[in-house]
């Protein structure tokens, strides 16, 4: 975790890890209460929380980012094959619009939070968290989905068909009954 700590952070850190070590082997903490043990353990690990997660983001974002950017590409790929595609004829154009607004926010949301971190050094906090990533993601598939999955509209019924009148079942039964019997 050293090169995700601030020297004061390492400094506060090792001097708590010390005195922690000290109680244990030459204070009280030879024979002590388990929630003493788990209290001053958590008071460690609170300590550390910042580097760990600054460990975690670091070891993660890639992976986010690359993620994010699938998206982005599956939806840019499926726009360019939309305007050729007979089958996504019944898209507006309006919707096009809003997958492609869509996908242009959230790339250039992506490389504005990239550059800002490239500037930061690891033993300080991100810009930007994978989480923020995935929320990301997440809106950007919330409204492009329902778009590119829209179901093309059924075909409109024959004028013909909905003007007809439904045959009786029961007089069709007794008209060919009749037609068996006739001589």
């Amino acid at each position: 975790l050293r090169t995700f700590c601030q020297d004061s952070e390492k400094e506060k850190q090792e001097a708590a890890l010390t005195a922690a070590e000290d109680w244990l082997y030459y204070g009280d903490g030879y024979d002590t209460q388990k929630s003493t043990y788990v209290e001053k353990l958590r008071d460690l690990k609170k300590l550390g929380e910042k580097m760990v997660y600054r460990q975690l983001e670091a070891r993660d974002r890639d992976a986010c980012v690359k993620g994010l950017k699938a998206a982005v590409e599956d939806y840019k790929k499926w726009l360019v094959s939309s305007a050729t595609d007979e089958a996504f004829a019944h898209i507006s154009d309006e919707e096009k619009a809003t997958v492609r607004t869509s996908c242009d926010e959230a790339e250039s949301w992506v490389y504005a939070q990239l550059e800002a971190q490239a500037k930061l050094a690891e033993n300080v906090d991100p810009c930007f968290s994978c989480q923020d990533v995935n929320v990301k993601r997440k809106e950007l598939v919330k409204v492009c989905k329902p778009i590119v999955n829209k179901p093309k509209p059924l075909p409109p019924k024959p004028e013909a068909e909905e003007k007809k009148p439904e045959e009786n079942p029961a007089a069709s039964d007794e008209a060919s009954a009749k037609d068996d019997q006739a001589p």
